[in-house]
């Protein structure tokens, strides 16, 4: 679901009533400011009744002036409020994604795992009993680049990845188990992923590198995200990729 954005600012012309508020609040504030300029006439001298008046001419003046700031500030508030209602209005319906949002793509729910777009890259998850891994890398620049990530789970070694659009299907390597996974469709361009589930043997103390062939034709990667620096090297040796750099290596 792409994120909605709340500072966005809102353009007056498409809401003509703040307009009309706002032209409201001056008008009233241009009144009081006029009455307060008004010069004051000299007391004429009448009889001893005339302070009582000159005190009721002032409460007058006092319930005048409140009355008005009452307005005000009603104006105010309703220009404040209707702004803030027309703002979450238009950005609830608003269509236009952040640049930055982290935007989900594909999950495969039985694996726990998630491709998703971040920051312009292509970002794969992996939910374990330790909590996430997660690789984020650019768009395959080839039709049979592909790019690894690896994490254990409870159920196995789940092995997720990206690659061109020219790939059909990956071979994966690992700790002496081997499977073939069909690619999907990413939803990003001409980009495929796929997500597949390894055995792990319950004697092994620790799992080695990944070595991963993109099919029908492709250059053979090693996907380092686990095991040592030994088995990265000899997962690279087994994809011929020693004088490259190896996908995802730690």
């Amino acid at each position: 679901m792409e994120g909605v954005l709340m500072s966005e600012r809102y353009d007056p012309a498409d809401f003509p009533i703040l307009t009309e508020l706002e032209d409201e609040f001056a008008r009233l504030v241009a009144e009081r400011l006029e009455e307060d300029a008004r010069p004051t006439p000299a007391p004429a001298l009448v009889p001893a009744a005339a302070p009582v008046r000159r005190r009721r001419r002032g409460a007058e003046h006092l319930r005048t002036g409140r009355r008005i700031a009452r307005r005000a500030a009603l104006v105010g508030a309703l220009i404040g409020v209707v702004g803030a209602s027309a703002l979450a209005a238009k950005s609830v319906v608003s269509s236009r994604p952040s640049p930055n949002a982290s935007v989900v793509l594909r999950t495969d729910h039985a694996r726990g795992a998630t491709l998703r777009r971040y920051h312009g890259r292509l970002c794969l998850d992996i939910t374990y009993s330790g909590g996430v891994a997660t690789h984020c890398t650019r768009a395959p620049d080839r039709p049979d680049a592909v790019a690894a990530l690896s994490a254990l789970t409870p159920s196995g070694r789940v092995v997720a990845g990206v690659t061109g659009g020219g790939v059909a299907q990956v071979k994966v390597n690992a700790d002496g188990h081997a499977a073939t996974v069909a690619t999907r469709a990413a939803g990003a361009g001409d980009t495929r992923w796929f997500a597949t589930t390894l055995p792990t043997e319950p004697d092994r103390r620790r799992p080695t590198a990944a070595v991963l062939a993109p099919l029908p034709d492709g250059r053979p990667v090693a996907d380092c995200s686990l095991g040592t620096a030994a088995s990265c090297h000899a997962a690279m040796a087994r994809a011929g990729t020693l004088t490259g750099p190896a996908v995802n290596k730690p």
